[in-house]
């Protein structure tokens, strides 16, 4: 699987004595404009991002005070999180369906559409809040389920395999607010399968690495 490239670049501009600040400032914003094009024009997975100028979150370029600095902030976690749900569509079982159907992605505790991400976003969640999403992850749980054990460490180790430079990646069993709750006494003595208790739902936590 390949790793994305990405690249950090410090910008130093020669000018001549006689420039004003003004003049320098507009030729680091058309400095800066045309590094973000070039790489956004060549990567092939333009990540979201932000923009400060002077400390300032989007702030145009063209209202630079020299020196600057100008930062393009790169956040890559909408792509994660399609590459994540089509890693585990990939790996679901396909009887019925109802498995892959709920994959999902949240964001400050609630699903949200991949493509909503905010591009200033630190953290997000991919999880799958079927009844049996945890049988189908543990071993052996769900024997008749032709499909691999373990599917949510193996998209944990697959993100860290190609944007591992960027995030960081836990495996979590959360409980959910519209989760299932147990309805009757469990055979075992466990005190998580309890009368009442919700059940908790495996899940890749991603936060972004921020420099």
């Amino acid at each position: 699987m390949a790793r994305l490239k990405f690249f950090e670049q410090d910008i130093r501009l020669k000018v001549a004595a006689d420039l004003s600040p003004e003049a320098i400032a507009r030729d680091l914003a058309a400095v800066a404009g045309r590094g973000l094009y070039e790489y956004m024009a060549t990567h092939p997975e333009k990540p979201d991002y932000v923009q400060y100028v002077n400390g300032h979150k989007w702030r145009p370029l063209d209202q630079v005070v020299a020196p600057g600095p100008i930062v393009f902030e790169f956040n890559y976690l909408r792509q994660i999180a399609l590459y994540g749900l089509a890693f585990l569509e990939a790996r679901s079982p396909h009887g019925s369906g109802d498995y892959a159907r709920h994959h999902f992605v949240m964001h400050d505790q609630a699903r949200i559409n991949p493509q909503s991400i905010p591009p200033d976003a630190e953290q997000i969640v991919l999880t799958n809040d079927s009844d049996y999403a945890r049988k189908v992850h543990v071993i052996n749980a769900m024997p008749k389920m032709k499909v691999p054990p373990l599917i949510f460490e193996d998209l944990r180790q697959a993100i860290l395999a190609r944007f591992g430079q960027v995030v960081e990646a836990q495996i979590h069993f959360l409980t959910l607010p519209w989760g299932y709750v147990l309805r009757r006494e469990a055979k075992s003595n466990r005190k998580d399968r309890q009368k009442g208790m919700a059940i908790t739902y495996p899940a890749v936590v991603i936060d972004r690495i921020i420099r």
